[in-house]
């Protein structure tokens, strides 16, 4: 009895000991990665998106909030339910209303972006030259321009691959405006993003030949060219010596003659070698065994660790919107290399560079690259996005136009003296917002304008009010809209 329960009690230890670490493993863990803020320079009341990869890296479905700081403030949260393995980016919209640089944390990332005052224009970006060798200097400029009427005061930064450059301080007076010009020096070969307030381009940096060796090794070259030419000109200028068939010692330095040349004496000859056996001729010398000349190690070759990058699926959606409406261009980027690396989506409209994103990516893992396109002039506009191309429409608005309707006269009979509400509804039926002038005419003449602004598809009553001192019939008119009233005698005792 003592033995089974002795069993039974170790069977159970057993069963504990193996559930533990089963109850321990399993749980759900996360990862956040890919953090993107997209643009990193907006003007003051635009939106930035700003977004992160979260992945479930344990074995159990599970849930996790992501906060977002700005300027270590919590500005949103956002909760994820992913299952084990499952991956999904989160988006965050940030406004801000004033000009200044702002701090972002994501779950432990961190990042940067700028908001420029509104009344700052910056325009015409131009890169010269677009490529040089290393060690060649580029010249970046942009005009800017004040649009308010008061001094402006900023900042500009001058940004090369999400690092600041270099930074100039712009006072610009009332509507005035002046060139920035930064110059920068390609001392590593590659491409280079450019970021300047609210535009962006790139540049690329070749290799020159000369540098690719330090100066310590061209001149060991050179010293080692030089040794050469030496020798090969002493060759060259050194005559060579001739013997002359048959010519008679010269004598030797005290009048003897010199010892003849040495005859060489002809080789005795072997003897026959006795045998049993009559020679079947001279045997011809058997050449030694030629060993085979040695084979060298071969040598493997190291695979070396790669990001390689490809852009598919790209989504254009609306591709038909009008004037000042958003427009969402996407592309998948995944990353077909043996290493994490760090990719450039560039995207083009009409051969212009637009929006630029970074997306930090896994081996073997895909990210979205997103960029919202607003354009406020119709027409038909090209994308491209790497080798992806596609295009969309906009259509121009219909301009301001305005109908006016439900005339009131209130009263429509008053006393001399008295005064009468004249009102009318004025509505915009165009898309776009307009100015325009009301006109009351009483018996013909002008007798009232009111001034309106109004935005697309609001209305607003607009209202005049009449006094007239001699009575009779008054017949009136606001634009198509026509009415009367009556002012009637006052009798007085």
């Amino acid at each position: 009895m003592k033995k089974v329960l002795w069993i039974t009690s170790l069977a159970l230890m057993i069963s504990v000991v193996l559930a533990v670490p089963t109850l321990v493993s399993a749980a759900a863990s996360f990862e956040i990665a890919n953090l993107s803020i997209n643009p990193t320079c907006v003007k003051e009341g635009n939106s930035i998106t700003i977004s992160a990869v979260v992945t479930n890296t344990g074995n159990i479905t599970g849930s996790h909030t992501v906060e977002l700081k700005i300027n270590d403030a919590v500005e949103a949260t956002e909760n994820v339910t992913l299952p084990a393995g499952g991956s999904d980016t989160i988006n965050f919209q940030v406004t801000k209303d004033t000009a200044g640089d702002y701090s972002v944390e994501l779950d432990g990332l961190t990042g940067t972006f700028t908001v420029a005052p509104s009344a700052l224009t910056i325009s015409n970006l131009i890169i010269d030259p677009r490529e040089v060798n290393e060690g060649g200097t580029i010249i970046i400029s942009a005009t800017v321009a004040n649009s308010a009427n008061t001094t402006l005061s900023y900042p500009l930064k001058l940004m090369i691959d999400d690092v600041v450059e270099a930074t100039k301080d712009i006072n610009l007076p009332p509507g005035g405006s002046d060139t920035v010009s930064f110059t920068v020096t390609g001392d590593i070969a590659g491409d280079y993003i450019v970021e300047l307030g609210t535009l962006t381009g790139a540049f690329k940096v070749k290799t020159s030949f000369w540098a690719m060796f330090p100066p310590y090794i061209w001149a060991a070259f050179g010293a080692i060219a030089g040794v050469l030419v030496m020798l090969i000109i002493v060759l060259a200028i050194t005559p060579r010596k001739k013997k002359e068939a048959g010519a008679t010692p010269k004598a030797g330095r005290f009048g003897r003659q010199a010892p003849p040349p040495i005859t060489q004496m002809p080789k005795p000859t072997q003897p026959p070698i006795p045998t049993g056996f009559p020679s079947a001729g001279p045997v011809p010398p058997v050449a030694p065994p030629v060993a085979p000349p040695p084979t060298p190690p071969t040598t493997g070759t190291r695979a070396v660790p790669t990001a390689l990058f490809s852009a598919s699926n790209l989504t254009i959606t609306p591709n038909q919107v009008k004037e000042g409406e958003p427009i969402t261009v996407s592309a998948i980027v995944t990353n077909n290399g043996t290493e994490i690396g760090k990719y450039s989506l560039v995207l083009r409209i009409g051969g212009v560079v637009e929006n630029i994103t970074e997306l930090t990516l896994s081996p073997r893992a895909s990210q979205t690259g997103t960029f919202t396109v607003v354009k406020d002039t119709g027409g038909e506009y090209y994308v491209e996005v790497d080798s992806l191309s596609g295009t969309f429409t906009v259509i121009p608005l219909m301009p301001a136009a305005f109908s006016v309707s439900n005339l009131a006269i209130t009263p429509e009979r008053v006393r001399q003296g008295e005064s009468v509400a004249i009102s009318a509804v004025v509505t915009n039926t165009g898309e776009v917002t307009g100015n325009y002038s009301v006109v009351l005419k009483v018996k013909g003449i002008a007798e009232g304008i009111e001034e309106i602004s109004l935005a697309p598809g609001r209305s607003q009553r607009v209202a005049f009010n009449i006094t007239k001192d001699a009575p009779g019939f008054y017949p009136i008119a606001l634009e198509n809209l026509t009415g009367k009233f009556v002012v009637e005698m006052d009798w007085k005792e």
